[in-house]
């Protein structure tokens, strides 16, 4: 997305102005009660030792100074506590993926809003450029990985673990089903409050698995920022190597549309716009490329740490969340068309996201794409990336049958989601294909 005329910081302030309003929140006092608010519960804090309990992914004792921490947010709008976790994770993360690197990552500005779009967005500004990141993202995923990560692994002794199978008991006290019946509450969550409820929890006793479900979660982050890194670059990149990719999409997309031509010749009642279509594929293809890159990042860092399984896990965890999220928000909003997609086959879940403009294609579609690419993994890392998502497949069925039922029997509509979820991002974005 790029923004030639704006600065980063504009576009980013623009973008969290209206999503604050789109919530109903006067944009001054919710970025007054903001800083206020987190300023109480920063200074309240009375060691280095209270700020690890609260909050044990990030090291927060060195915010305690919050005019210096107030000093390096973008806008007056941003989230100072999410801002300090950006800032702590991204260096982490840029420590296990660039120190080495020949080429580092480009520079960008971070920040948080109520896109009501399970993502990040890769920002270009006429300064320097921004990844902003969907402002319940964070907090919905780390309790995510949380519930999920006892399933998937099994503590040996300390801080070893083993990958599991998922438990074969699916009775209503099973450990999976009450996992599965968290996981459906928190999506509604997401999805009716525009957030999930309270602190993140953290591990207390060693009985938790705090070490695996922290690989889980920053994972699942890494692979949405490196995911974003790659629009970055794609916006500066030039030569062979893009031009192939254009090339191939664009042969696809011929391909599609020939199909298009067969298939609804003389029916009038369907239009498409071929050059809107054409445009989006490209960005859809993309999208794809982009995973491919990020989950390429996220598998380096797991075998550098030796965590590879649960930083596939994290990666793969971040497509089964976006889907259940869909799932129910479709289920909710447009019951009726949701289960008309039922019966598609591929070529028509690619079409209906083209004709739907969505900003994305659908998430099981992109994951698929990942499983089935046989160029950029080996034999070996496919089976094992099939093996983990079979596993969360399994689980994930289960969340979405819930999701379903309890949809029904509390009658959901769409004016029961949150107004950030109604929020059409995607001009303001500069998603829009025109």
């Amino acid at each position: 997305m790029s923004f030639p005329v704006a600065t980063a910081a504009e576009v980013v302030s623009a973008i969290q102005r209206e999503g604050l309003l789109n919530a109903g929140l006067p944009p001054v006092s919710a970025a007054l009660q903001n800083h206020s608010g987190e300023l109480a519960r920063f200074r309240s804090l009375e060691s280095e030792k209270a700020t690890g309990d609260l909050y044990p992914d990030a090291q927060f004792a060195k915010y305690r100074d919050m005019s210096g921490l107030l000093a390096r947010i973008p806008t007056v709008y941003q989230n100072p506590f999410v801002y300090a976790w950006l800032e702590d994770f991204w260096a982490h993360h840029s420590a296990a993926v660039y120190r080495q690197a020949d080429q580092p990552p480009p520079r960008f500005l971070m920040a948080s809003a109520a896109t009501g779009q399970f993502n990040a967005n890769a920002i270009s500004g006429s300064d320097q450029s921004a990844i902003l990141i969907e402002d319940g993202l964070i907090f919905f995923a780390h309790r995510a990985a949380y519930i999920v990560s006892p399933l998937l692994f099994r503590r040996i002794d300390g801080n070893r673990f083993v990958a599991t199978g998922l438990p074969e008991d699916l009775g209503p006290s099973s450990p999976l089903y009450l996992a599965s019946l968290e996981v459906a509450q928190l999506v509604l969550d997401y999805l009716l409050e525009g957030a999930v409820p309270g602190v993140p929890p953290i591990a207390r006793t060693e009985a938790d698995d705090f070490s695996i479900r922290h690989v889980i979660f920053t994972s699942l982050m890494s692979f949405v920022f490196e995911h974003e890194l790659h629009h970055l670059r794609e916006a500066r990149e030039a030569g062979q190597e893009i031009s192939i990719r254009k090339k191939v999409a664009q042969e696809r997309f011929d391909a599609l549309w020939r199909f298009v031509e067969k298939a609804f010749e003389g029916e009038s009642r369907v239009e498409f716009d071929q050059v809107r279509m054409e445009r989006l594929f490209h960005a859809h293809s993309e999208e794809h490329f982009a995973d491919l890159r990020a989950l390429l990042s996220v598998i380096h860092i797991g075998r550098e740490s030796g965590t590879l399984v649960p930083a596939i896990d994290g990666a793969l965890l971040f497509f089964f969340l976006a889907d259940a999220l869909n799932h129910a928000h479709r289920t909710i909003a447009d019951p009726e068309a949701y289960r008309a997609m039922d019966g598609m086959n591929d070529v028509g879940l690619v079409l209906n996201g083209l004709v739907l403009e969505e900003s994305h294609p659908y998430a099981h579609m992109r994951l698929k794409s990942l499983l089935e690419n046989q160029e950029a993994f080996s034999p070996s890392l496919l089976n094992l990336l099939a093996q983990e998502a079979g596993k969360l497949k399994g689980f994930f069925d289960t969340v979405k049958e819930i999701l379903t039922k309890a949809i029904e029997e509390h009658e959901f509509q769409i004016g029961d989601l949150h107004p950030k979820w109604c929020f059409d991002a995607r001009r303001l974005l500069g998603l829009d294909p025109a």
